[in-house]
């Protein structure tokens, strides 16, 4: 059985959401991440990778860092650039290269299931690492990047998606590297009611790629635990801190 929730999502405009998009954290450095967001304000490389709007002398681990990824999120924030969902979502997510296609659903997994082997992983973290995303999700107060899940199929689920693709999108771009994203999102109750019970029938997710930020998300919830710190940081974010954010596509589309 594996539990997974909607959550309220900030999401940039359909106008702003090819500039707003950015590739992951760790796929470039610091000069490389600089160049890709030059002349644009907008890139969400500014709340991923803040060093980016530092002094090159800044040390990466200074709060500094991240206390400026939190900066360059709430301007986003009151600039309309992201906007919060008035009530818990998910979204169907299409991603296209060239002749594939691959199409899963945005949501909240379980840190439980995390813990449990319910989410299944395969490599091993490293300490370092997942203390700067804690930190880093710390400081921003939201989940940034989702963990990359696969799954086996469920009917339920597949028919859910079927129908809401048949709809118009709500955001369609196509990126620098080629890669095509498409976005439908699903705020229909009873449908995010039969996802979350198709995911219940099934025995397991496997984390594809993001082993780090999954750890962190559960070093972050013990964390709050500790300090007596509120559960979530966003109203109505479903499980909250006892999630973290991923995307899960059937295995037989990757």
């Amino acid at each position: 059985m594996v539990l997974v929730s909607p959550f309220r999502a900030l999401r940039p405009p359909p106008s702003l959401a090819a500039a707003v998009a950015s590739l992951p954290y760790d796929v470039m450095d610091v000069a490389e991440a600089r160049a890709m967001a030059d002349g644009d304000d907008v890139s969400f490389l500014h709340v991923t990778r803040p060093e980016i709007d530092l002094p090159d002398d800044v040390d990466p681990d200074d709060d500094l860092v991240h206390a400026q990824g939190r900066a360059a999120l709430d301007a986003m924030r009151e600039a309309g650039v992201l906007e919060l969902d008035a009530a818990p979502t998910m979204s169907v997510y299409r991603q296209r290269r060239g002749d594939h296609v691959q199409t899963g659903l945005v949501l909240l997994a379980s840190v439980d299931d995390y813990e449990s082997g319910a989410v299944a992983k395969h490599e091993l973290t490293r300490p370092d690492k997942e203390l700067d995303r804690v930190r880093h999700l710390a400081a921003l107060g939201v989940q940034d990047e989702p963990v990359f899940l696969l799954g086996s199929r469920h009917a339920d689920i597949d028919a859910v998606v079927a129908a809401v693709v048949a709809g118009d999108p709500d955001i369609d771009v196509v990126t620098d590297d080629g890669i095509g994203h498409t976005l439908w999102v699903l705020d229909d109750v009873d449908a995010i009611a039969r996802v979350v019970a198709g995911f219940a029938g099934l025995p397991r997710l496997y984390i594809a790629d993001g082993h780090h930020r999954s750890a962190a998300a559960a070093r972050l919830r013990e964390l709050r635990r500790r300090e007596g710190l509120a559960p979530s940081a966003l109203p109505g974010d479903g499980l909250g801190h006892d999630g973290f954010l991923a995307v899960v596509f059937p295995a037989d589309e990757l």
